[in-house]
């Protein structure tokens, strides 16, 4: 809760790994945690690189 008495905005995060097994766990592990919501999964830097341009993310999680 914020000062106001409202629950803040979750936290946006894009999970970028070509790996389906690591994609898949860091969501899991981010999603379970309070106010994080998963805004996007895609699979490489270059697909992450244009969904950031639409899209309003706070964090990247990269796997390189």
């Amino acid at each position: 809760m914020t000062e106001s008495g409202q629950d803040p905005s979750p936290v946006k995060v894009m999970v970028v790994s070509d790996s389906d097994i690591s994609r898949k766990l860091l969501t899991e592990v981010m999603e379970s945690a309070p106010g994080i919501t998963i805004a996007a999964k895609p699979i490489n830097g270059f697909l992450a690189a244009s969904r950031l341009k639409s899209s309003k993310i706070d964090v990247v999680v990269l796997d390189v």
